[in-house]
């Protein structure tokens, strides 16, 4: 006679037995570590995935580490820059009290007006070109300002004489620290040079021979009319 009963205890007894967590055959392989940890707790790891992460983990801190003095050792080379510009600033340009106080801010301000009013100028749509297309007649200063010569430099030239004239100390120090320590100074030398044969040795000394010739020339015409007139008054 069957005895089921036991045949049930004996298949449930049987299939409440403990599995292992690492099958038998890797139990004793060299890939797999068992250990405890502090709380107690048995863990299973992979040696080599443990190693791979420890090395992804140790280079991606490096690199972030790397970055990070990088950018601050960036950061501390912009500051010392900054500082050296307004130090250099304040020792060489903006060294003038009165001009500091009273007269630099206003003067940037309205120079800034002189750039915007020069670029308006230079604008051929300010002149009506757009609305007189086929019957637009250009005039001699509209051609004069809407040239491309003037185009590039006729703002920057009234933003600057604007800027000298309510600053000329602080503007005659920004264009000495721009010619002596940001142009080279074979390009500044020509540039004098070519400045004095243009205009001091060519317009200024033609202006003053004019003046010249015009000043004798009226004295001899005064002289002469002096005497024309002494020889009337002799004669009558």
């Amino acid at each position: 006679m069957v005895n089921f009963y036991n045949d049930a205890n004996e298949s449930s007894n049987s299939g409440n037995d403990e599995v292992p967590l690492i099958p038998i055959v890797l139990q004793n392989s060299s890939e797999l570590l068992v250990r405890t940890v502090s709380t107690g707790n048995e863990i299973i790891e992979s040696v080599h995935l443990t190693k791979w992460f420890q090395k992804y983990r140790t280079g991606v801190a490096s690199q972030l580490s790397c970055y990070e003095k990088k950018w601050k050792t960036r950061t501390a080379n912009f500051r010392l820059h900054v500082q050296h510009i307004i130090n250099y600033s304040s020792r060489n340009i903006f060294n003038n009290d009165f001009e500091n106080k009273h007269t630099v801010v206003p003067g940037s301000m309205i120079a800034l007006g002189a750039f915007f009013a020069g670029s308006i100028a230079v604008n051929r749509s300010n002149w009506g070109a757009k609305r007189m297309i086929f019957s637009h007649n250009s005039s001699i200063l509209e051609k004069l300002c809407t040239s491309i010569p003037s185009r590039i430099f006729l703002p920057w030239v009234l933003a600057a004489a604007t800027f000298k004239y309510w600053a000329p100390q602080t503007s005659q120090n920004l264009v000495s620290a721009t010619e002596n320590d940001l142009l080279p100074r074979d390009f500044v030398k020509s540039y004098h040079d070519t400045w004095k044969r243009i205009y001091k040795e060519g317009y200024v000394a033609k202006k003053n021979d004019l003046r010249s010739q015009i000043d004798q020339t009226l004295q001899k015409n005064i002289r002469y009319a002096r005497e024309q007139f002494y020889e009337k008054l002799g004669q009558a």
